[in-house]
């Protein structure tokens, strides 16, 4: 070969490993910067993570402690009813006070003397304790418990109670005394059986007129609200042993009264009953049932008599 050939062979030669070496460090170079990239995302997100779980560390630790709602339906005194319950503000229908009525927000210890509620009452499911002279169970010698065994509860509006459903309840408190009654109505209808009679003169709490009803001792079904205060402040059934010139009773409701029917009380034919003390066998079905008890004052079941048959 000759000379200058050579030369040009060399001069070929190195070029082509220059160029190889420039592609060599191109493709490093590329590799560096992406490893160069990736490392400075990745500290990016992890310096940024730090940042974020640390502001949020920060501003959780910075938040205040919650705290329990305040208790908006409570009265500024504590008014006590049987089995532990306070009267609230939504419970009250009516404050009496010395100058007329008041509002709960208004109540103090000494400026009210008695309170009208309209949610809840006390009422028993029957023991069904019975006893009459119709069967046989009684005299008018027989001595009998002055209390019963029955077990009172709260009851409000919507609650249940022996198969039979509140639609109203009220009670009455007074500021020396505590409770002293109320009343329920039930939604239901009762088919119940027992005597019958049309009352033949004012006596007591009985208008001449009125239809009074001795339930046996197969209809004891209702609900029960004769109750006293014992002393231990728990509400109890007063039993009573219950005369007329004809019949001697004792039971769980004390009286029953299905109108009077010198008011039209009702459309049914009474006219099996009599207004001369004489009873009459009768199955009653009974609706509108109010059952009412005021402390030491009286107790009854009120009803309107849907149907009434002699049996």
């Amino acid at each position: 070969m000759k000379y200058s050939q050579q030369l040009a062979t060399l001069a070929a030669l190195i070029t082509s490993a220059s160029m190889l070496t420039a592609c060599a460090n191109g493709t490093a170079s590329e590799s560096a910067s992406s490893q160069t990239s990736a490392s400075t995302t990745e500290q990016t997100t992890a310096s940024t993570t730090e940042q974020t779980t640390a502001s949020t560390t920060e501003q959780t630790s910075e938040q205040p402690e919650s705290s329990a709602p305040a208790e908006t339906d409570k009265l500024p005194i504590v008014v006590p009813a049987p089995g532990g319950y306070e009267v609230k503000p939504s419970d009250i229908a009516t404050i009496f006070g010395e100058d007329g009525q008041i509002t709960p927000e208004q109540i103090t210890e000494d400026n009210w003397f008695s309170m009208e509620c309209n949610t809840f009452c006390y009422a028993a499911e029957p023991t069904g304790f019975n006893l009459n002279s119709f069967e046989g169970t009684i005299t008018e010698d027989t001595e009998i418990a002055e209390y019963g065994d029955n077990t009172y509860k709260r009851v409000e509006v919507g609650d249940t109670i022996c198969g039979f459903t509140v639609t109203s309840a009220n009670s009455s408190l007074s500021q020396s005394v505590g409770f002293v009654g109320g009343q329920i109505t039930l939604a239901e209808s009762a088919e119940l059986t027992g005597w019958a009679r049309l009352a033949p003169a004012d006596d007591g709490y009985t208008m001449k007129g009125d239809v009074e009803f001795i339930v046996d001792s197969d209809s004891m079904k209702l609900p029960v609200m004769n109750f006293r205060t014992n002393e231990s402040g728990e509400l109890v059934t007063r039993l009573w042993k219950c005369m007329s010139d004809s019949a001697v009773w004792a039971n769980e409701y004390a009286q029953f009264i299905l109108g009077n029917i010198n008011n039209a009380d009702t459309d049914a034919d009474l006219s099996m009953l009599y207004d001369d003390g004489t009873y009459t066998r009768v199955k009653v079905t009974l609706d509108n049932i109010t059952l009412s008890c005021m402390i030491d004052f009286y107790s009854s079941v009120t009803a309107h008599i849907a149907d009434i048959e002699a049996i």
